[in-house]
């Protein structure tokens, strides 16, 4: 009994150990097909990593020349409102010079209308002057009322 007894004692062992094996077995292929599904993963990931790289550099790229174009546009806008500024002061200083060449033109030709004018108003009193002597010494005229 005890030798038929230790081998079906080494039966039902075996039979264990078989259901152990098959059931790890099993959780080996499940591991295995995780596995493969995580490096299916992991492969799109990379994929999707090197598409956004790409996509990174290209947009880095593009703002670099976007930014120089921008520094570029800045500049040639500053020098043309500078030579335009110079350009308006210069326009502005003639129009004073020219101004004030106005002014002291018209300023002469009324420094002579002045001159003509107290010229006339002194020869018209030297005459009304003469002319009222000469009637009083004629006694054209009698002032004695």
């Amino acid at each position: 009994m005890t030798t038929e007894t230790g081998r079906q004692a080494l039966q039902t062992d075996v039979e264990i150990l078989k259901r152990d094996v098959e059931g790890i077995q099993t959780v080996l292929a499940k591991l295995d097909n995780a596995i493969d599904k995580i490096a299916d993963v992991s492969n799109g990931i990379n994929k999707i990593l090197a598409v956004h790289d790409n996509t990174l550099d290209t947009l880095k790229t593009q703002t670099i020349e976007r930014v120089t174009r921008q520094d570029e546009d800045i500049r040639i806008v500053h020098d043309r409102i500078t030579k335009h500024e110079e350009e308006f002061k210069d326009e502005m200083a003639r129009y004073h010079n020219r101004i004030e060449d106005l002014f002291e033109e018209s300023n002469k030709r009324l420094t002579v209308l002045e001159r003509w004018k107290w010229y006339i108003m002194g020869t018209a009193w030297g005459i009304g002057f003469l002319i009222a002597t000469l009637l009083q010494s004629a006694n054209l005229v009698n002032f004695t009322g």
